[in-house]
């Protein structure tokens, strides 16, 4: 992807980066022409994507070496899971690994119920782990120790979800 300037019409390159405490990441891009910036930024899935998926933003800084995507592709799928990209490529195995290393590093999840417990086993595994940590957020910042399926069930109004 390339930005260009609306007033000279040269391309712009990439400026800086800064890690924003959300999570997001704001990016910087400056017309060398011109000088004109404008910055993109981010939310934290979408950082977390480009990290699990190994983006790196700015462009090249070196030129890029024969075979470079068979080879980048080989070294994932054959990275243990929770390394890299899991056999056949996948890169949510590690976003979701990266997600839990997130998950520890916060204060401690709240204790679930049997009843939201059983709840939450009812929802598609390729998404639990994302509504789990979602709904746990919310109880954190609602100072909710217990999470049982009446808040569960508030947590679905509340983002319109199928939990």
């Amino acid at each position: 992807m390339k930005f260009v300037c609306r007033t000279c019409e040269s391309f712009m390159t990439y400026a800086e980066q800064e890690r924003i405490g959300d999570g997001s990441l704001g990016v910087t891009f400056r017309c060398e022409t011109c000088g004109h910036r404008f910055s993109m930024v981010t939310n934290a899935g979408e950082t977390q994507m480009l990290n699990a998926l190994g983006v790196a933003l700015g462009g090249r800084t070196a030129p890029e070496q024969p075979l470079e995507m068979t080879r980048t592709t080989l070294l994932a799928e054959s990275s243990p899971a929770g390394q890299g990209a899991s056999p056949g490529g996948c890169p949510f195995p590690a976003m979701m690994a990266q997600s839990e290393r997130q998950d520890s590093q916060e204060a401690a999840a709240p204790a679930w119920s049997t009843d939201a417990e059983l709840r939450l086993e009812r929802i598609p595994a390729f998404v639990r782990p994302m509504v789990q940590k979602e709904i746990e957020r919310l109880a954190r910042e609602r100072g909710v120790t217990l999470i049982t399926e009446e808040f569960v069930q508030e947590a679905r109004e509340r983002f319109g979800s199928r939990t």
